[in-house]
């Protein structure tokens, strides 16, 4: 293409063209001409509406707002209008078709399909489990470790950090080989966040044993494709003396805060995490932002303490948002104490710097593996981090918070090896085998009955035909009599019979038909 100048411009009658984002885009495809500016519908300043011609605007530079930020109205910190209306947070320029059919991939493999009858024949059937099930078995010391419950092979197993207080074990399920590619998935992939070998370990052993586990899980670990595609961190830390840090015993008292980013940014828009940690618990929370600015910043650890509580201090580094003036006022106003890092220094900030290493890779390895974006994964993605075993405390961050291990998906399949009962397709073969049984024995004694009945009525005609003709003999009358009443006899027995089958019968059918609604309603 070529460039040059010419004497008018190519419309007829205009003597100037507005770039596509002055001119309202509409200068392509075809120029439109129009005698006058139009105003932009956000501009709020009257000379904007009521003049038809171009009007001047003005400037505000950084001097001038650092200067004007002196005073600082805490009531703009949350998205209000001037009338109190919610103003609706900005949209992705994309929506999703549907939020479940981006989800359902994630959860998948939560839907176990569980037979507890199949799961107790493995353990009862794999060489493996042989020396478990006699120990179990046996009258000795073992017995306080291995132990039958309803059926399922357990071990009774105390952390080491404990030892053997009692308050502190867990009934573990021996799982045969079967089913180990199953939890060894669950601990590692996928929503686990792909921890390293020693935290996915111990995640197993809060929940399942069987021998020869460190060993499968090392390999498991080790041979991990997403793992070795995505690599692990190499940062070396240098060696250095211990500084003494204070001993928090209450939760979220003091809380560290840091930022990450900026990111890839998602559909959502979001390129930025706020990152929270208490230092007493080591408990993690990340919160994906748009934006890095204070007022962002502030909003969302408001959010925060909402559901922990007010902390008494916090620590921060020295980034421009966190020593802005709005982020003071409101650390002032709710009482807290800032406390600055040292410029250049981040290990004073080393246990939350040491968790945005870890969150990086699981955040990595995430988008690696199910081809989502990052914010999608990043709650069950805290959830894996907050359940596993912290080397430092013993303990994982959700039992010092919340006292109790939280449901995750290994303890959710523990209870489907432990709650599952057979089938349902079974009771239901069951249920039709019966009730075949129960119709074709019915339907064969009344077939019999209705022949037998005819029998009968054939016997009964031919001896009152019989006793007819010999009425008028005497031999014959007595013999009628003799007769009769033996007829009388047989009818009188046959129907004292057939009432006592038909008995018989109705008492059968209502025990197979409660015996099958029994077992069709447990």
């Amino acid at each position: 293409m070529g460039f040059g100048v010419c004497a008018h411009l190519p419309v007829r009658g205009v003597a100037m063209i507005l770039g596509n984002y002055l001119a309202g885009k509409k200068v392509f495809p075809t120029p439109e001409v129009i005698e006058n500016p139009v105003a932009d519908s956000c501009v709020s300043v009257p000379a904007a509406v009521n003049l038809s011609s171009v009007f001047p605007a003005c400037a505000v530079t950084h001097a001038q707002k650092r200067k004007l930020a002196d005073v600082v109205d805490l009531s703009d910190l949350f998205m209000c209008s001037e009338d109190g209306t919610e103003q609706p947070e900005p949209r992705a320029e994309k929506c999703e078709k549907s939020v479940l059919d981006n989800l359902l991939p994630t959860y998948a493999n939560l839907c176990f399909d569980v037979d507890r009858g199949e799961f107790i024949r493995a353990q009862q059937t794999y060489t493996t489990l042989a020396m478990c099930l006699s120990a179990a078995d046996s009258s000795a010391e073992t017995l306080s470790v291995y132990s039958i419950n309803d059926g399922v092979l357990m071990r009774n197993w105390h952390p080491p950090s404990t030892g053997d207080l009692g308050w502190d074990s867990f009934q573990q399920v021996v799982v045969p080989q079967k089913f180990h590619p199953q939890i060894l998935n669950l601990a590692h992939d996928n929503i686990a966040g792909h921890l390293g070998i020693k935290k996915t370990y111990h995640r197993i052993l809060r929940y399942f044993f069987w021998p020869g586990l460190k060993a499968d899980e090392t390999k498991y670990c080790r041979s991990c494709h997403t793992c070795q595609v995505s690599g692990k961190p190499n940062q070396v830390i240098p060696p250095a003396p211990l500084q003494p840090i204070p001993v928090i015993g209450e939760p979220f008292k003091h809380i560290i805060l840091d930022c990450v980013g900026p990111l890839l940014k998602t559909k959502s828009g979001h390129q930025y995490i706020l990152t929270l940690m208490c230092a007493a618990t080591c408990y993690p929370e990340a919160i994906p932002l748009r934006t890095l600015k204070a007022k962002a910043i502030v909003r969302a650890f408001i959010n925060f303490f909402s559901t922990f509580g007010l902390p008494k201090s916090i620590q921060t580094d020295q980034g421009s948002n966190f020593i802005s003036k709005l982020f003071a006022q409101v650390i002032a106003s709710l009482s807290i104490k800032h406390q600055k890092s040292s410029v250049y220094h981040p290990q004073s900030q080393g246990a939350l710097k040491r968790f945005h290493q870890t969150l990086k890779s699981m955040m990595r390895k995430f988008c690696l593996e199910t081809g989502k974006e990052w914010d999608e994964g990043l709650p069950l993605l805290l959830l894996a981090a907050r359940e596993s075993v912290q080397e430092s405390t013993g303990f994982s961050p959700a039992e010092l918070v919340f006292g109790h291990t939280v449901r995750g998906p290994l303890r959710l399949l523990r209870e489907r090896y432990l709650s599952a009962t057979t089938s349902p397709v079974l009771y239901i073969i069951l249920y039709c085998i019966l009730h075949c049984i129960l119709y074709y024995t019915v339907l064969y004694y009344t077939v019999y009955y209705i022949i037998l009945s005819y029998i009968t009525l054939y016997i009964i005609l031919y001896c009152i035909l019989y006793c007819t003709v010999l009425y008028y003999t005497v031999y014959y009358i007595i013999l009628s009599y003799i007769t009769l009443y033996i007829i009388l006899y047989c009818i009188i027995l046959y129907y004292i019979i057939l009432y006592c089958i038909i008995i018989y019968c109705i008492i059968l059918y209502c025990i197979l038909y409660y015996t099958v609604l029994y077992y069709t309603v447990l």
